[in-house]
């Protein structure tokens, strides 16, 4: 960057730099009685007209505390001695400059050190003529700045402490929430924290379907409340959810509740989802539970309703096989007939005698030849 220090004014890791000074929110703020306070302090202490509190950021210098430069809110960074006092650790004083298009006789700024060194700006003194800045008017001048700094980091815990506990009460209603929608859940859900597998969260529903009371499994490890029909394994999978981060479910399963309504036993697919910490560690585990017991009684009811209505249809199929058989044999009966019936007209009208049929009381002729 250009300038008329005849210095660089960018030094190592710039980016860093200001990465560190936009940590403490300082840039777009309003003013801050404390930096007033240092500014005041500052011109009477050293009897000079110009006092600042500076802040370098990426292209400009901002003024958060002036006296004597009031016609700037910031200057450009290429303008402005405080560039250069954030290139050392020391105070640094320099004779015949500008302040934007301001000349300055003299000039000395102490920086503003962050704990871990890095400097993001300077407290300043300036006047129009020159000054004789003994090592211990330096030695004040940095004083002040560290006044600066430590308010800065006393206004960070401030704003960290504030957030943190804004964070707390916004986890705290998340819980509440969370509880809120599991308690009220029509279907069985439950927390079981930690390795242990202790129930901390458990609906009605859940209850059900275990056949227990609330007061009997609360705080309780799940290993004491299963019912003896759920698996052995079971409480050594739910512990490697822990490891694995991977839900574990099972479909369709039978349970036969130990007691509860009627002792019925009941059918529900069951689920179990990890559930994680701030540091996405699993610290938790939801255990939920659908009642499927009418679906799979549905299912069962019309897969016998099929079966039935197979058999029959089968039934159906071979007498209607039975029917075609006798339709068969029936038809065969008549063409014998028939075929025995031309053979008996035949010989019955070659006959040499005089032959006739009457049929019935009132003697018809049927069958009469020539």
């Amino acid at each position: 960057m250009n300038n008329t220090f005849g210095v660089n004014i960018i030094p190592e890791k710039d980016l860093q730099r200001i990465q560190s000074l936009k940590k403490y929110n300082i840039l777009d703020t309003d003013r801050e009685a404390v930096f007033d306070l240092v500014v005041r302090l500052a011109t009477q202490i050293f009897n000079v007209p110009i006092s600042l509190v500076s802040f370098v950021a990426n292209d400009e210098v901002l003024f958060k505390a002036n006296i004597g430069l009031e016609q700037y809110k910031s200057v450009p960074r290429d303008s402005c001695p405080c560039s250069i006092s954030i290139l050392s650790q020391d105070v640094t004083i320099k004779n015949n400059c500008l302040v934007g298009t301001s000349p300055i006789s003299f000039y000395a700024g102490a920086p503003i050190r962050c704990p871990d060194g890095t400097l993001i700006g300077a407290v300043c003194i300036m006047d129009n003529k020159p000054v004789n800045f003994s090592s211990k008017d330096q030695q004040i001048l940095q004083d002040l700045a560290q006044l600066v700094m430590d308010h800065l980091e006393a206004r960070l815990d401030a704003i960290e402490s504030a957030f943190g506990h804004a964070e707390k009460k916004q986890r705290l209603l998340t819980e509440q929430r969370w509880k809120s929608m599991v308690m009220s859940s029509p279907m069985g859900m439950a927390v079981l924290q930690g390795r242990q597998l202790i129930i901390e969260i458990v609906n009605q529903p859940m209850l059900n379907f275990w056949g227990v009371n609330f007061e009997d499994v609360v705080e309780l490890p799940i290993v004491d409340v299963l019912p003896a029909s759920f698996s052995e394994e079971l409480p050594a999978l739910l512990r490697k959810i822990f490891d694995t981060a991977r839900p574990l479910s099972f479909s369709e399963i039978c349970i036969n509740r130990r007691h509860g309504i009627g002792g019925k036993s009941i059918y529900a697919d069951v689920t179990y989802d990890p559930l994680f910490d701030l540091e996405n560690n699993v610290d938790a585990i939801l255990v939920t539970v659908i009642n499927i017991t009418e679906v799979v009684e549905a299912r069962k009811l019309l897969t016998a309703v099929n079966e039935e209505i197979e058999a029959k249809n089968k039934l159906f199929v071979k007498a209607n096989d039975e029917l075609a058989d006798t339709q068969d044999t029936l038809k065969m009966i008549i063409g014998e007939l028939a075929t025995s019936e031309a053979r008996f007209r035949g010989v019955f009208e070659r006959a040499p005698l005089g032959m006739a049929m009457l049929t019935g009381p009132d003697k018809i002729i049927e069958f009469a030849n020539d």
